[in-house]
């Protein structure tokens, strides 16, 4: 929701705000007191409306009514301090990185030498070299760094360099299995081989299915097979005639019908007599006929088993007949690719020599006579009857090595077929010895493999010509290069790629049968060893919760290599880095750039690492950066690419997403968040914080309130008593608590109580970047002295007092200043950061500027006492021997206040005891001493529970939103 809907409605009519008005310069102790005016609102509708505040009340308003004696008694106090020495800020070329170009001659990038390749980064490259030279197994890499770091770019390199040196591995196929359809076997071979096995192969089938038909309608074969059948069917007839004599003997004739079978007839009278015939005889005859028939059994049983003996020996003579037909014309033509692929071992030697049992068994299959329709009647209609004799090339490295990547291939059986063989990244890089795949969308099938169906009639089949490789069979041997958020995330991967690193073999399976679901398909390819090196690519957190909560991954993944996202700002990184410009302006077909140019792209790069002595690393936003700017100079036709338009990049850039950071700075405008930037004010300051609108970070302030007064509560971080604020932000206030007991308690109970808060803030907050801010807002309180309120605030605090660096200093300076800008810039306003920040200070064009002409000023501070004087104009004072501060000095006058309420609450302390004897009908009160006369029902006690700091921390007071949530 908009800033603007957040603001919160007053609780009262007549709640006053207060204009800050100058009373003094910043050498008087009084400047900018704040005194009181009407409220400017006017009742509408019943709705109180702010009123529009015109140019002159912008910056300062006349007050209406005389001051109120608070705020007369403050003028006055600070009349008796001390005044501070005026600080001095930065000078503006403090404030923003310096480069010296002098070194470098040249007007353009396009005059300088590219750089081979990103800018090295030692500790990864040492890493590297070590993770990927390892031959061990289970010695894989984790490349852990920022996107846009060059880490993808890097390996290619160095994998560039290292696989050639590489011995480049063997080929893999999948062929028949004679033994069990359903188990295909996997063999290898040297690289290159197994394409040209396949089409060896392929061209043996061809001769075989010419050369088989040609010898086996030879007349040499053809005299074989008549001779054998000759012989046959004269045997056949001398049973025959054998049995029809034996059958006239007992009474009957045999004879052949029609169809082919046999059959008898009694003989009666000379006659033989049909069915009908022997149905019109007597009984007895009949009779006698049937008792005469029951002889004819064995002679019938003798026949047959004959006609078996001699078909039996028939087929025999054929089937030698082929053999030696196979052993004349086939033999050869297998002796041939057996003596060629040798490196085929055992294995292919034994699948070439079932290849040619099968075919001496099966020449009927390469005859024209072999119909569908007969093998419709064998049951092999939907088989391809020469099936046995495809090879599928599963891992081509020969091929792959000689194209230079592994190209989708479309002849039948090769599994580089495949649709998620040829996609984008998955790809080998060039040739010689090993090969190395950047597999950018590793799936499950994409990684490792993948079992096809064709549909025929409705039905699926399936065989080894269908297995297909992924991207760990194309990368064995060699190297696998992949993104690890994409690999966990992607189902069934990550547990089974770290099944098949342990068993060191690759298992080609559906999905549903490695997630344990009911199987689809009985293949079961033979597995094939594997010997790959993993290298994953991703984020730092990913590596440590993969390694807090995988112990496989720790064994697995041996190797760490971390990438940098910047980089030391040295003469030799800064040469190297304006050839990295050079080179991605002419990656990206972009114009030359010149000097000036390329000094606003390498404060850009300073700005985005908020750093003086460092450059980023994330080349992806440079490129991003030089092709916008290239957009630029192309509208304005110009050939070259200068500053002005690298900068209109930047400003088009943080145009584009600063909608809400827009919006929230009219809302500071409109008044609808209370905050000044004039004049003083008494427990009030100015904080900042950095807001994040995707990569869009953008500063601005926010209104610090603190109330002091007797009590024993302590400091009462609001926030953390409605579990608002995070752990962090909870041990930074804390903090302040050990300061004020330091300073100001080392001999006399602190007796105080101390509500601070972040005013309109209604999102959660976690950080101790405030906490200086919240100590000089307290001590302001405690001492009623004002606090500047054109002084924005930022920086952790330990409790020595000394103050610390915070992060987003830059955009917390820049978002303050157009806060100031807006209200009117007056010369005294400005930031206070600590010192360590200076180092990382690049501000924009426009702050420098503005500093430059002393509209503007940023003071680095070391100490609490430093920070103070700028913001009250008054004296610090430091610690004397005796524990106590020089007269006339802030932090005396803190002391004097703590006395007075530690005073006051003894004094409440004793009247309480007293009271208490009294109404304790003569039961003596017991004395307590001041830290135990009030609990957290006293005004100002805390009364807030121990458990009330569970709440998670979601929004950093560096990214504090004051969204309402």
């Amino acid at each position: 929701m908009i800033a603007r809907q957040l603001i919160g409605r007053a609780s009262c009519a007549g709640a006053e705000l207060r204009n800050r008005v100058d009373l003094g310069n910043r050498g008087d102790p009084l400047h900018w007191i704040a005194l009181p005016t009407s409220h400017r609102t006017a009742r509408k509708s019943g709705t109180w409306m702010a009123k529009k505040p015109s140019k002159v009340e912008d910056k300062a308003v006349a007050p209406q009514s005389s001051p109120s004696s608070r705020y007369l008694a403050a003028v006055q106090r600070v009349r008796t301090l001390t005044p501070a020495v005026a600080p001095r800020g930065l000078d503006v070329d403090q404030c923003t990185v310096q480069f010296d170009l002098d070194g470098l001659t040249f007007e353009t990038t396009s005059d300088l030498e590219p750089l081979a390749s990103v800018i090295e980064q030692e500790r990864a490259v040492q890493s590297l070299e070590l993770g990927l030279s390892v031959t061990r197994p289970n010695y894989h890499v984790y490349v852990a760094g920022p996107s846009g770091t060059g880490k993808r770019s890097l390996l290619r390199v160095m994998l560039g360099k290292l696989a050639p040196t590489r011995k480049t591995p063997q080929d893999w196929i999948y062929v028949h299995n004679f033994s069990d359809d359903d188990a295909p076997m996997a063999i290898n071979l040297k690289a290159g081989e197994a394409r040209e096995l396949k089409k060896s192969i392929d061209k043996l089938l061809e001769r075989l299915q010419k050369e088989v038909p040609a010898a086996f309608h030879s007349p040499e074969h053809q005299l074989r097979l008549q001779h054998a059948v000759s012989q046959s069917q004269t045997l056949q007839t001398d049973a025959f005639v054998a049995l029809s004599r034996k059958a006239e003997q007992i009474g009957f004739v045999v004879r052949a019908s029609k169809d082919g079978e046999l059959e008898t007839l009694p003989v009666v009278n000379g006659k033989s007599l049909k069915d009908k015939d022997v149905m019109a005889l007597p009984e007895s005859e009949r009779k006698a006929i049937d008792g005469r028939r029951e002889g004819l059994e064995p002679l019938f049983t003798e026949f047959v088993q004959s006609n078996r003996k001699i078909e039996a020996a028939t087929q025999e003579k054929i089937e030698a007949s082929q053999q030696e037909l196979a052993k004349r014309v086939c033999k050869p033509l297998f002796a041939e690719v057996r003596e060629r692929f040798k490196s085929g071992g055992k294995k292919l030697a034994g699948y070439l020599e079932e290849l040619y049992d099968h075919v001496a068994h099966h020449l009927s299959k390469f005859l024209p006579e072999s119909t569908d329709d007969e093998r419709s009647e064998r049951g092999e209609a939907n088989k391809d009857p020469f099936l046995p004799f495809s090879v599928n090339v599963f891992v081509d490295n020969g091929h792959a090595q000689a194209k230079g990547h592994a190209k989708s291939l479309t002849r039948r059986g090769d599994s580089d077929k495949s649709e998620f063989a040829d996609k984008t990244d998955g790809d080998k890089a060039k040739l010689g010895g090993a090969p190395v795949v950047f597999e950018s969308h590793p799936t499950y099938y994409r990684l490792f493999g993948r079992l096809e169906r064709r549909v025929e009639q409705g039905i699926y089949f399936t065989d080894h010509t269908m297995v297909r490789n992924g991207s760990l069979a194309r990368a064995n041997g060699g190297f696998l290069v992949c993104h690890a958020a994409d690999l966990v995330q992607s189902p069934g991967v990550w547990e089974n790629l770290k099944v098949t690193l342990r068993n060191g073999e690759l298992s080609i399976e559906d999905m549903s049968e490695t997630a344990g679901l009911l199987p689809t398909s009985g293949l079961k390819p033979e597995p094939i060893p594997l010997n790959v090196k993993i290298i994953l690519i991703g984020s730092n957190s990913l590596y440590h919760m993969l390694y807090r909560n995988d112990d496989d991954f720790r064994k697995i993944f041996r190797v760490k290599a971390d990438f940098d996202h910047e980089i030391r700002n040295s003469t030799e990184a800064v040469e190297k880095y304006v050839r990295f410009i050079a080179t991605a302006a002419s990656n990206n077909g972009c114009r030359p750039v010149d000097k000036s140019g390329v000094l606003a792209i390498l404060e850009h790069g300073a700005r985005i690492v908020d750093s003086q002595r460092k450059l980023t690393l994330r080349f992806n936003r440079i490129s991003i950066l030089l092709i916008e700017a290239d957009w630029f100079a192309a509208k304005a036709r110009s050939k070259i690419i200068t500053r002005k338009f690298v900068e209109k990049a930047i400003d088009q850039r943080t145009h584009s997403s600063s909608l809400i950071a827009d919006k929230m700075h009219e809302d500071l405008l409109d008044d609808q968040w209370l905050m000044e930037a004039h004049g003083s004010a008494v427990g009030v300051i100015n904080g900042l914080a950095v807001l994040s609108v995707g990569e869009h970070q953008f500063g601005r302030p926010f209104r610090i309130t603190a109330r002091c007064f007797a009590g024993t509560a302590g400091i009462v971080n609001i926030e953390r008593e409605v579990s608002m604020s995070g752990e962090i932000h909870d041990k930074g206030v804390q903090i302040l608590s050990g300061f004020l007991g330091d300073r100001f308690a080392r001999k006399k109970p602190l007796c105080l109580t101390a509500t601070v808060t972040f005013e309109q803030s209604y999102g959660e907050v976690d950080g101790d970047s405030a906490a200086s801010t919240w100590l000089y807002v307290i001590l302001s309180a405690i001492a009623e002295v004002p606090i500047a309120q054109g002084i924005g605030v930022t920086g952790s605090v330990n409790q020595l007092g000394q103050i610390q660096p915070i992060g987003g200093v830059n955009e917390k300076i820049e978002g303050f200043y157009r806060f100031c800008r807006a209200k009117g810039l007056t010369g005294s306003q400005g930031v206070i950061i600590p010192w360590q920040n200076v180092q990382h200070l690049v501000l924009s064009r426009e702050v420098r500027d503005a500093i430059a002409k002393g509209k503007f000023s940023v003071w680095p501070v070391g100490t609490v006492e430093q920070g103070l004087e700028i913001l009250t104009g008054v004296e610090a004072g430091k610690l004397l021997a005796d524990g106590s501060y020089a007269a006339g000095t802030l932090l005396a006058r803190v002391a004097e206040r703590l006395d007075e309420l530690r005073k006051s609450v003894e004094s409440s302390g004793r009247a309480a005891s007293r009271r208490f004897g009294k109404a304790g009908g003569g039961v003596r009160a017991r004395r307590r001493s001041a830290s135990d006369e009030l609990d957290g029902s006293e005004a100002g006690g805390n009364g807030a529970d121990d458990d009330s700091d569970e709440g998670e921390a979601f929004i950093d007071d560096d990214l504090s939103s004051g969204w309402r949530h």
